[in-house]
């Protein structure tokens, strides 16, 4: 790993793959995570470990009213389970960007270009944190861009942004009425929050070209070749390659028909694809918003996508370099159930950890904080404490007494029976340094200073 220099390498804001509304959506789906036993607690891990490496998690507007997650747990058990505590009050540990000056305005503008008028159509949305079947999301997705922008701006007139949406997309889009009620009731719990001054917004910065070519650099085409089982999914990954600039939701909608359900083959291609494309678009967007990208190892460990990681762990980025977040597997679960001011404690007792980690991506670091999380989660038994006293001082007793009565055996025989002992002694700590070292948990993406966009 290289040296850094005047903060080059390090980790100030992190944008982070699983928080964008699609990735939500399937970690609702598989529900039990690595990170926790069900999504919820998953996300609340997934929020404080990001909250442990960066200073400062990046989101963007529609990662907070379009995230399933984000929707179910809301904004008050939000700030109560990962606020930051800022003298006597707690504050989110998040920076929104949007495209909009409120998450109200933000709402809208995901459907209306600012400056189109009444004949021009919506923008196709699939709004991922509405709760009916895949396949129905994506087709109300496109049906919204067939609707002409007088029909969204004569309910907004009359029933305000989030009601007026809900309208159109019960009345002219076909969506299902109570998914779309539940979804409107958590757009009102944020813009509230909002509206009382408790998120933090800027301005975000756009796409560009540019960026989606380095991005999808990152993950080459020629990688993703070898994950493919069929001549249609290698056709589609030739078209995404050329395409790689359109809206997602356009995309989905053209993986959907081309890949189908109807074999578990073009199915199994049609997510290795969707899951490559999700990744790669987001990075381009975390490039445009000055952040680091990280990306969560999580479902079956034969998984395509796991494997995807695993190959990027291996490879520098282009322009940066890639960091490996090595964790206790085990342990990551009780991040998403410590309670907030036991989390706390860990941030502040390793404080120096975190800084350097944050700093330079040092393994060692790594470890540190993850030490400061054992200690935090273990919950030491009396019993087995008195247990192994009682075992380590037997086995230095044997220790001595082989040193001391064999003294004419040669010491090629009694080391190794002196070694088992020292080493039965000290077996929980052998195995803490072996869980310190832990599993891949994470791929971190960090740009190169001379390469990065201005914030």
């Amino acid at each position: 790993m290289r040296d850094v220099e005047d903060g080059a390498g390090s980790i100030k804001r992190l944008y982070v793959v699983e928080f964008d509304s699609l990735a939500q959506r399937h970690v609702d789906d598989i529900g039990m995570t690595p990170f926790g036993e069900d999504a919820e607690s998953s996300i609340v891990a997934m929020i404080r470990l990001a909250d442990l490496l960066s200073e400062t998690i990046v989101l963007t507007d529609n990662m907070v009213f379009d995230g399933i997650l984000f929707h179910h747990i809301g904004p008050r058990r939000m700030l109560h389970l990962v606020g930051r505590r800022i003298g006597t009050n707690l504050v989110y540990p998040f920076e929104i960007r949007s495209r909009a000056g409120s998450i109200e305005q933000a709402l809208l503008r995901a459907l209306r270009e600012p400056g189109a008028g009444g004949r021009d159509h919506l923008n196709c949305f699939e709004y991922h944190a509405l709760d009916v079947p895949e396949a129905e999301r994506i087709e109300i997705g496109q049906r919204l861009g067939r609707v002409r922008v007088r029909e969204l701006d004569r309910r907004v007139e009359k029933h305000g942004v989030s009601e007026g949406i809900a309208r159109l997309l019960v009345e002219r889009c076909g969506a299902p009425e109570e998914p779309v009620r539940r979804m409107r009731r958590a757009w009102t719990a944020w813009i509230e929050t909002d509206r009382d001054g408790q998120l933090t917004l800027r301005e975000a910065g756009e796409r560009r070209d540019g960026g989606d070519d380095r991005a999808f650099a990152v993950d080459p085409v020629e990688n993703m070749r070898r994950d493919l089982r069929t001549a249609a999914g290698e056709q589609a990954l030739r078209w995404m390659d050329l395409n790689r600039h359109e809206r997602r939701t356009t995309v989905r909608a053209r993986l959907r028909d081309w890949l189908p359900d109807t074999q578990s083959d073009l199915a199994m291609d049609r997510q290795t694809l969707e899951f490559w494309h999700n990744a790669c678009y987001l990075r381009s967007l975390a490039y445009a918003q000055g952040a680091e990208l990280i990306e969560f190892v999580l479902g079956d460990p034969r998984a395509v996508q796991r494997r995807r990681l695993k190959r990027r762990r291996r490879a520098p980025a282009q322009g940066g370099e890639t960091r490996q977040v090595m964790l206790p597997m085990t342990l990551l679960g009780e991040l998403g159930t410590m309670p907030r001011s036991v989390f706390e404690t860990v941030l502040y007792n390793n404080r120096d950890a975190i800084r350097e980690w944050r700093r330079s991506g040092d393994p060692g670091a790594m470890r540190g904080v993850a030490f400061g999380l054992l200690e935090a989660a273990d919950q030491p038994d009396p019993r087995m404490l008195s247990r192994d006293t009682l075992t380590r001082l037997t086995l230095v007793i044997v220790a001595a007494f082989v040193a001391d009565a064999f003294q004419q055996t040669p010491w090629v025989v009694k080391a190794p029976v002196l070694l088992i002992a020292v080493a039965a002694s000290s077996s929980s700590d052998i195995k803490t340094i072996f869980r310190l070292r832990g599993r891949l948990g994470a791929v971190i993406d960090v740009r190169d200073r001379d390469r990065r966009e201005p914030r």
